[in-house]
């Protein structure tokens, strides 16, 4: 079931979460492990 067709739906229905929700738990890691440059440094380079 989690093939094309999950990646398909997650993508159509997660989409305008997906952004807010990856940042959210950068945000939340950031926090717990002290706002380390390596999370920092892979957030830019991921192309928004």
């Amino acid at each position: 079931m989690k093939g094309v067709a999950g990646l398909l739906i997650w993508e159509n229905v997660d989409h305008p979460y997906t952004r807010p929700l990856v940042m959210q738990v950068m945000d939340a890691a950031a926090s717990l492990v002290g706002s380390t440059p390596t999370v920092e440094q892979h957030q830019d380079t991921t192309p928004t």
